[in-house]
Parts: structure tokens; sequence; C-alpha cells
């Protein structure tokens, strides 16, 4: 899977920088959380209800630039998950956490309604997520043991970026809400019978570092 990310990666690069027009450096945060289920529809159980603060690190190309519209593929990675509360901790008498790290591809529609030196941008477009570490935790024993985790998950990008442009450079912030069209777990029945279905809340904050090409 992580092979097949890189290539994916790399084509995508090839092919889109030959249209580039800014590419763009993209470092911040990931704040997550993990709606982790047990027994839904019956005697339910919330699990892993503290939130997880991750990194989000990032590569996009913004291309075919028309002032009022453009269009940006983007390569992120990010750290996700969810962990247990104090309250849970003391219940259980253990601490027990799931974190997860992703690489992810996107392509968006960038719609500008300021397009000056100053920029406010709207994004929205697909994107698919590669699970790439944190998948045999002890953790994720009993779900290993039956379906597993999502590895592949398709999705879309909801953003609001502001940019700031100079000579040959741009600075700006951007915020990215992912969602995605399956759960993380599947609902599913482990050996010991205990269902169990979950999915993730997941959000990038950003700072950008523009470098006009064009």
């Amino acid at each position: 899977m992580k092979k097949g990310f890189l290539l994916l990666l790399f084509t995508g690069l090839y092919a889109i920088t030959l249209h580039s027009q800014t590419l763009h450096l993209r470092v911040g945060v990931a704040p997550s959380r993990l709606n982790w289920t047990q027994n839904p529809g019956g005697f339910e159980r919330t699990i892993y209800k503290a939130p997880v603060l991750g990194y989000a690190l990032g590569l996009g190309i913004e291309y075919l630039d028309r002032q009022w519209f453009s269009l940006s593929s983007d390569f992120n990675f990010y750290r996700s998950g969810g962990k247990y509360t104090s309250e849970e901790e003391m219940q259980v008498r253990q601490y027990s956490e799931v974190i997860l790290d992703y690489g992810s591809f996107s392509t968006v529609i960038n719609f500008n309604p300021l397009h000056g030196a100053t920029k406010v941008q709207l994004q929205l477009g697909p994107r698919v997520d590669f699970l790439l570490g944190g998948k045999n935790q002890e953790s994720l024993f009993e779900i290993n043991q039956v379906e597993g985790l999502t590895e592949i998950n398709y999705g879309f990008n909801v953003g609001l970026g502001l940019y700031r442009s100079f000579r040959k450079t741009q600075i700006g912030l951007q915020g990215t809400w992912l969602q995605r069209f399956e759960d993380l777990v599947p609902f599913t029945y482990t050996r010991t019978g205990v269902g169990n279905e979950g999915h993730e809340t997941i959000f990038l904050l950003q700072l950008s570092l523009g470098l006009h090409l064009k």
C-alpha cells in the first residue's frame, strides 16, 4: 500500500507540475476525534472520547488559475485518532489509545471571491486516504481478528484559506475539514461478541508558504 501511495504521489506531481503556477508547502496540526461505539443500537458504550492533536504536513500545487477560480492538488501526511479520557481510564483501570498515520491525495476546485494580492479561497473536491501506520496496535487486536480497519477510504475536502501574495512568494493559513464516505471501523462483531462501529472526525489547520512558478 505504501508503494502504491508513493507511486501515485510521484505520478501526480509529474503530471500536475507541467501546468503548475504556485507550489505550496504546508505545515500544521490535525485535531481529530475518534467516535467509537460498542454495541450500537443496543446497550451502547462510547470509548476513546478524548481528542488527539496530530501533525499535518503537505505539499500542494495550484494551477489553471483564472482569478475567480483555480484547481489545486495536494498530498498530505497527517496523524489522527482518539484516546481514553481520564474518566474512561478510571473505569477500566488502564490507558488506551488509537493513533493512526495517513497519506492523502486530493484535487479540489478553488473559488476565489477575493483574488487580489490578498486572496480568500473556498475549496471543495474529492480525495483518497491511505492508512500508512498504526493498524497493528495492541488496542486494535480484537478488531484485526475480524474485518480490521478500513485502509483505503474515499471522501471530500471542504476548505477555507486566506493568502497574501508578494512578488515571488505567498504566505497563508489554510483550514480543511476531511469528510469520509466509509467508517474507519465498519459495524462488526468481534470474537467475544462485542459489536463495534467507529469513524473519525478530522480537521487540518496549516500554515502555507507558496512559491509562484509563473
